[in-house]
């Protein structure tokens, strides 16, 4: 309805006027190229892992550990690479280059900084209040928002098949809500905290 409709034109622009101002006061303290960083650090983790494999479980995000003295680990767990085969570690480190790069240019640093620190704050929350968690969710809500500004963008599906970004985001929503169904509290709330950023960007731009 035109009221609904309204309404989300108001928190869209309600939004865009906070990051707006958050930025003038702020926007030096963003980290320019923030996603090169990431991509470069799971790279790093990687290789390391592949040397030394239980190097990767000194990086993850256990806030019992973290309590201890590892402090490292409220950041280095963003660099835990997806997969630990080379082929499927370097097609996951190459997409999320692909999606943060894209929102970072299309965003610019400041914003794309504060989305990424959103979900990252949320799921330390979350290993907070549940148990240790990984960057994978973190790394979805970066899918959703370039699935969501993106929609008409093409890949190669099996580097094959043409398909759209926005079916493979539809694709990703319904399993994302299967596992918040499915999965456990832990999950769950690795979930609801690591798309926090998305709902928060993007709930005034829904149609």
């Amino acid at each position: 309805s035109a009221r609904i409709h309204g309404g989300r034109v108001i928190r869209a622009v309600v939004m865009d006027r906070i990051l707006a101002r958050l930025e003038r006061r702020f926007g030096k303290l963003a980290i320019e190229n923030l996603t090169t960083f990431i991509v470069g650090g799971m790279a790093i983790a990687f290789l390391l892992g592949m040397l030394r494999p239980q190097f990767l479980t000194m990086l993850g995000l256990d806030l019992e550990l973290v309590r201890h003295g590892q402090v490292w680990r409220l950041v280095t767990f963003l660099f835990i690479p997806t997969f630990t085969s080379p082929i499927w570690a370097i097609f996951s480190i190459y997409w999320v280059w692909l999606v943060g790069s894209n929102l970072e240019n299309e965003w610019g640093s400041f914003k794309f900084n504060v989305f990424y620190v959103i979900g990252m704050l949320g799921t330390t929350v979350a290993a907070a209040l549940t148990a240790p968690q990984s960057n994978f969710w973190l790394n979805t809500s970066l899918f959703f928002a370039f699935a969501t500004l993106f929609p008409n963008y093409q890949i190669l599906l099996f580097f094959v098949i043409p398909i759209r970004i926005k079916w493979l985001g539809m694709l990703s929503g319904a399993l994302t809500i299967y596992r918040f169904v499915v999965g456990d509290w832990a999950e769950r709330a690795a979930i609801v905290a690591a798309v926090s950023n998305y709902l928060i960007f993007f709930a005034g731009h829904a149609v």
